[in-house]
């Protein structure tokens, strides 16, 4: 019997309830999979659990801060979130219910970078954070790299006047280090070269791994990530997200929401789909996230031994006179068909 459970109670249904799950693969499609919308009846129970969704007056979204639900058949168990399409005392409440990516893009929708919760550090001063971030320059730190970047280069007869981002110079024992000390730097202002005094730390801005970019998305909404290219990856693990953000260690404190890009989360990823083809299935129920490459998912072996490897059509002899084959090492899985590989 079909059953779907709220935080505040289970709904009424009525009779013969049915609902049809329109599936989704997230490489096709990143809006998920839901449900085809469904109407159930105005019963007091259901006024209550969906915010009296069917009354004119309302003030708020109908169920705007509670919609996690659970759909209950038998065996059969998931857990999604609720929207409401349409109520009325006569016509009833109809909704639909997103699971998995479709859950995670409407939470991200309109969601900016830099309001997700991120890390700062703090140094307690200018000085003392420089300290670590120049630290950082000459070793390594997870969350993010430090180099050198031409922001803007423009001249005046025939003298140029470029503006660093982490500016490298050597220090006075001979070595490169950061430029992060208050000075007096010539800018071409409106086209007038003018002498500015920068504060100290002016002009310096790690740059954000996208892996752990990643990794703060996807925590903010409560998942694990369990695979991610932009990680594992040699190449795509130095990938980093450029920024202009010169003043971000003038207060001694690096807050990373300085660092994010002025955009949303979804759009965030829909730049990583269109560029590298990455696409993401997180499941509601265990809470964790995959994070795969449609190149990795097209060159993906179909098929697999006991060890999870896939099996090439060369270690297989057909056996029978209707093409299929089995392992040359007599594997234990059976026949197989490879005559789409061949």
């Amino acid at each position: 019997m079909l059953k779907i459970k709220t935080n505040k109670g289970y709904l009424d249904l009525g009779g013969d309830f049915t609902v049809q799950i329109d599936e989704k693969s997230p490489v096709m499609n990143d809006r998920g999979s839901q449900t085809v919308p469904v109407t159930v009846p105005v019963t007091a129970n259901n006024a209550g659990i969906t915010g009296f969704a069917h009354r004119l007056d309302m003030g708020v979204k109908p169920m705007n801060e509670d919609q996690t639900c659970t759909v209950l058949d038998g065996v059969y168990k998931r857990t999604g979130k609720i929207n409401i399409v349409s109520a009325g005392r006569t016509e009833g409440i109809t909704l639909n219910i997103g699971f998995d990516n479709s859950e995670a893009y409407s939470a991200w929708k309109a969601k900016k970078l830099n309001s997700i919760t991120l890390p700062s550090i703090s140094g307690g001063t200018v000085s003392g954070l420089m300290s670590s971030i120049n630290w950082f320059f000459t070793d390594s730190h997870e969350d993010f790299a430090i180099f050198q970047i031409v922001v803007k280069n423009d001249s005046k007869d025939g003298t140029y006047y470029p503006q660093y981002i982490n500016r490298i110079t050597l220090d006075s024992n001979g070595e490169y280090a950061l430029c992060y000390q208050a000075r007096t730097e010539t800018l071409l202002i409106n086209d007038t070269p003018t002498e500015t005094s920068l504060p100290e730390g002016y002009g310096v801005a790690p740059f954000l791994y996208v892996h752990r970019v990643l990794d703060f998305i996807f925590s903010e909404f409560g998942y694990t990530i369990t695979e991610n290219p932009f990680k594992t990856d040699k190449e795509l693990s130095s990938l980093v997200i450029l920024n202009n953000a010169a003043d971000c260690c003038v207060t001694g404190i690096l807050n990373y929401a300085d660092l994010m890009p002025d955009c949303t989360i979804e759009d965030f990823l829909n730049a990583l789909y269109v560029r590298f083809g990455l696409v993401y299935n997180v499941s509601s129920d265990t809470k964790t996230a995959t994070l795969r490459l449609i190149r990795d998912i097209v060159d993906d072996v179909p098929g697999g031994n006991e060890n999870g490897k896939g099996y090439n059509c060369s270690d297989f002899n057909r056996n029978d006179e209707f093409g299929n084959w089995d392992r040359k090492d007599q594997w234990s899985g059976g026949n197989r068909d490879c005559r789409s590989n061949l």
